[in-house]
């Protein structure tokens, strides 16, 4: 069975951060099928990447550390 783990990941532009936003519970599912596979290789992964000078919109409360006030 082909399992394939999706990530996503999101770039602004202006402060030149990446950061993972939907990954975490991925990243457990990932691991437990590592260890359950005999042959211990990682599966196949797919990334989905948001950029842009305005990801911060999408993502307010991942980026809301990264972000200073402009004032």
């Amino acid at each position: 069975m082909l399992f394939l783990v999706n990530f996503v990941t999101a770039y602004h532009n202006l402060i030149k951060k990446q950061i993972i936003v939907d990954g975490f519970h991925r990243a457990v599912a990932l691991e437990s099928e590592i260890k359950g596979r005999k042959s211990k290789s990682i599966p196949p992964i797919r990334i989905w990447e948001c950029y842009g000078n305005l990801v911060h919109t999408i993502f307010p409360f991942e980026f809301s550390h990264l972000m200073k006030p402009l004032y």
